[in-house]
């Protein structure tokens, strides 16, 4: 311990007497930690850590999947999920969900949209949702045609409601209609995606048709079973229902996956990891640039260690002598870079404040993170400090001793730090080749021709309260009505309605092509489909609005 602190003593005062190649090498170091830090805190954040719920035990996705027609994701039929419960033996229980719009209306606030979830009785069981006030719903109420009631999401009751502590129990009008508010969630629950209202799903087994009310499934695996092994299981279960109903569940099985995934687009998954391995590579060329200098001190230095050596050092002294003072420039790297990764996961978190993102994504410099930190500061340490510290301990005693003007050591060095400088130029022009490709495909979706304008078109959203419009026809009638007037607005040109706007996705059905034959409906084509009024090109001023539009005709309104 004494001749280890000795050599930390040693390595402060080489490291004070050449302050510039320090601070060089300290701050080289600290851009890669503090880079590579910063994304693996938000690897770690969108992709590792996921929800944590007790036990370590996982929440799945259960979905339909139909091989044959290449369909995989679907929802799930609300009387086929009944079946499943009955039979399966590897979750805590199966609940269903669907997301939607849920507007809130009391006296004393304006009327408000939010995002909420209509939700099975057993779901926040599912996920660990213990409220803080009130309770969750009961099976009468989440299973069936129960008394309409609401939870509402922690952010609601403080913002809306100013946390009024006797809010459960209170009346409020939802989508119209009154309901009781039961319970208040505690604050960061959002699930299942950023949600801030929960109401019961309301499907009444009773009334509902096989094949239809399809609505996501979510299940808590029971401890020791896997992903795969629950797969396995539905599918079984999954056939045995469809021998049963042919007609509408012939080929549909079951696709589970850990809901996270589910969730979180592969493509956005695969990115971050591309990036994480991307500074993976800065680093390196950090380690690499560190080390270069540290060489070249070395050769100024061999001299030393050669009067070192004669006077009884050992190699291993001297390396480790070496070795100390690389890892004292990789420790205060590292704690600087710390104050880098902050700052940098600070501004992460501003820049994605207002972007749409599943609620338990939480990207912070924790325990991991900080481990994850010592653990690159010290691979920083020995890939930067190692080769100088072994080819300088490694040069010949008399040879040194006999080089009055240090030029044959110069070249003895020159050999390693020219590797050294190769694989540097060669992964830094890997890593620009990669950066130039990515912003280029970035500039390539910024100017990427839509098929319409995109200026000076305003959008809105709206929906109709079953109260008001109980029937198709009196909907219909507001929405022309709507059109007509939005119409014969000063500086308006032209207005329409439509079920999903352009690039935000839209809605698939199979087609039957007039003329074609097809043996089973499952053999008819998919296509995605959105229901639009007459003016809708004429709004978006696309190329097809100059064509013939004559086929396009007023239906009623599907969005309804």
């Amino acid at each position: 311990m004494d001749a280890f602190l000795t050599d930390v003593k040693y390595g402060i005062r080489m490291l004070v007497k050449t302050p510039g190649l320090t601070v060089v090498s300290v701050l080289t170091i600290a851009l890669g930690v503090g880079l590579t830090t910063h994304t693996f805190s938000t690897v770690y954040g969108s992709v590792i850590r996921g929800l944590d719920f007790d036990r370590g035990t996982k929440l799945a996705s259960l979905s339909e999947e139909i091989v044959a027609a290449g369909e995989r994701g679907n929802g799930v039929p609300y009387l086929d999920l009944l079946d499943w419960r009955e039979e399966q033996t590897s979750f805590r229980g199966l609940a269903a969900y669907s997301q939607g719009t849920v507007n809130v209306a009391d006296e004393g606030n304006p009327p408000e949209r939010f995002d909420g979830a209509f939700v099975s009785a057993n779901l926040f069981e599912q996920v660990d949702g213990v409220p803080i006030m009130g309770r969750v719903f009961n099976q009468s109420e989440g299973d069936g045609p129960g008394e309409p009631v609401i939870i509402l999401g922690y952010d609601v009751w403080q913002n809306r409601y100013a946390g009024d502590q006797d809010i459960v129990g209170q009346s409020i009008r939802v989508n119209g209609r009154l309901a009781t508010v039961i319970g208040v969630m505690p604050e960061g629950f959002h699930f299942p995606f950023q949600e801030d209202i929960w109401l019961p799903l309301g499907i009444d087994p009773l009334q509902a048709q096989r094949g239809t009310n399809r609505v996501g499934i979510v299940g808590r695996l029971l401890e020791g079973v896997t992903v795969e092994q629950a797969d396995v299981q539905m599918d079984q279960i999954a056939a045995r229902v469809a021998a049963e109903y042919p007609e509408t569940n012939e080929g549909a099985s079951v696709w589970v996956q850990a809901y996270e995934e589910a969730v979180m687009p592969p493509a956005i998954v695969a990115a971050l990891w591309t990036m994480l391995l991307a500074v993976f590579g800065v680093l390196l060329v950090a380690c690499f640039n560190v080390a270069n200098l540290l060489l070249a001190r070395a050769t100024v230095r061999s001299r030393e260690v050669a009067v070192r050596s004669a006077l009884g050092a050992g190699r291993g002294r001297i390396v480790r002598q070496l070795l100390v003072e690389a890892g004292l420039i990789a420790v205060l790297g590292g704690t600087l870079g710390v104050a880098f990764a902050y700052l940098g996961v600070e501004a992460f978190n501003a820049a994605i404040l207002d972007i749409e993102k599943p609620y338990w994504i939480d990207v912070r410099l924790d325990a991991p993170a900080l481990l994850f930190t010592l653990a690159i500061t010290g691979f920083a340490a020995l890939a930067a400090g190692s080769l100088p510290a072994v080819r300088a301990s490694g040069a010949k005693l008399h040879e040194v001793l006999q080089d009055e003007n240090r030029g044959t050591s110069s070249l003895r060095m020159g050999r390693f730090s020219t590797a050294l400088v190769i694989g540097e130029i060669a992964l830094s022009c890997a890593l620009l080749v990669s950066a130039g490709m990515m912003v280029k495909s970035v500039i390539n979706l910024r100017s990427l021709d839509m098929g319409f304008e995109r200026d000076q078109i305003f959008t809105a959203r709206l929906g109709l309260f079953e109260t008001d419009y109980p029937d198709p026809e009196s909907s219909w009638r507001f929405y022309d009505r709507l059109v007509e007037d939005l119409s014969a607005e000063p500086g308006v040109e032209a207005a329409a309605l439509t079920t999903s706007l352009p690039a935000t996705g839209s809605a698939m059905s199979r087609l039957a092509l007039e003329g074609a034959v097809y043996p089973e409906e499952r053999d008819q084509p998919l296509a995605y489909f959105t229901y639009v009024t007459p003016a809708y090109f004429e709004v978006l001023r696309s190329r097809w609005s100059t064509a013939d539009r004559s086929t396009i005709r007023t239906t009623g309104a599907p969005w309804t």
